[in-house]
């Protein structure tokens, strides 16, 4: 069968895109193998990470600052920044 040189080019790209994905499927592999490897390491009694704690509200006064929207809103954002 005689492919066109268009043609030609293309099956060559596929072939290189298909060689690519090979060979970084090799690699994710091997990365699992060691993740895996990893985790069959740890002892058994390992402590878990502990949940970051629970948010606390907080009242603070605004009565000074720039705001935008409605000054009587449920719920209030303060961002606080340093533009040093």
């Amino acid at each position: 069968m005689l492919l066109c040189g268009a043609a030609l080019y293309m099956l060559q790209r596929v072939k290189a895109d298909v060689e690519t994905v090979r060979t970084e499927q090799v690699a994710i592999q091997n990365n699992l193998r060691e993740l895996s490897r990893l985790v069959r390491q740890r002892p058994a009694g390992a402590s878990q990470p502990q949940p970051a704690a629970s948010p606390t509200a907080a009242a603070i006064s605004i009565a000074n600052a720039r705001i935008k929207g409605r000054a009587d809103a449920p719920l209030t954002l303060v961002e606080f920044s340093d533009y040093e």
